[in-house]
């Protein structure tokens, strides 16, 4: 009888043992009662929330880096962490700059003193500061010149327009998707002048280029000289080039 109690006693002493150490918190530990899931709210109206500081083009799309700032309640939040797009999750201490540029998900979510972590809330932003590429192209047929522009941006996309500029003033306006073209004709008391184009991004950024062209033109002139046509095959080659690296480096964002 006495091993029997014994026995029990011991049983009894092990199990109230276990459950006491079960229930000790341990010292320097977060405990996180639920995981952070997506809100459906982007904002708290009072306890924490980003502030985003750039200039704003067109369509919602910043054309500057975007600064980032909390507004929050240092009574109430006790720590802050953000994520851009699918980097870590970084502790917020001051503010920060975004730099990247295309459709931006910025994450973040906040631990109270009360020891409650609040839910995951999303922001989307749109960054687009890099002007968009144009290229212009010329090709002599007769009494005429035909320019040709090629209009790149991998971010915002194209804007619906390119503008045609002769000695500054404007002479065409081509309407995407193109083809971007205009006709000089005639142009055989034209000696010198300068041709530019300029577009815009779907950000609103301006991209523009030019072609002076010296050489005295005739009516009797057929197509473009041996080197003229040269220059222009490279020129074409460079551009298939860089459209091509553009494409595989970058996809296309609407």
């Amino acid at each position: 009888m006495i091993n029997v109690l014994l026995k029990k006693g011991l049983v009894c002493g092990t199990l109230v043992l276990f459950l006491g150490m079960s229930i000790v918190p341990i010292a320097g530990s977060i405990s996180i009662e639920k995981e952070p899931s997506v809100a459906e709210n982007c904002y708290l109206a009072d306890d924490c929330y980003p502030v985003f500081n750039g200039t704003m083009g067109h369509s919602g799309w910043f054309v500057s880096p975007v600064n980032v700032s909390f507004v929050y309640d240092p009574d109430i939040v006790m720590l802050i962490f953000y994520k851009i797009n699918e980097g870590i999750w970084t502790q917020y201490t001051e503010p920060f700059t975004i730099n990247e540029q295309g459709l931006i998900s910025f994450e973040w979510f906040f631990k109270n003193y009360s020891g409650d972590w609040s839910d995951i809330f999303v922001n989307h932003l749109k960054i687009d500061y890099t002007p968009p590429m144009i290229y212009l192209y010329h090709q002599v047929t007769g009494d005429k010149i035909v320019f040709t522009a090629h209009a790149v941006d991998t971010i915002s996309g194209i804007g619906p327009f390119v503008e045609f500029y002769f000695n500054d003033v404007l002479q065409f306006t081509a309407i995407a998707p193109g083809p971007y073209q205009w006709t000089l004709q005639p142009i055989a008391h034209h000696t010198k002048f300068t041709v530019k184009v300029i577009t815009y991004d779907g950000a609103g950024n301006m991209g523009s280029n030019s072609t002076t062209i010296k050489t005295v033109l005739t009516e009797s002139q057929q197509s473009i000289p041996g080197n003229q046509q040269s220059n222009q095959l490279f020129h074409n080659l460079i551009f298939n080039l860089i459209l091509r690296h553009q494409m595989m480096s970058q996809p296309f964002l609407n």
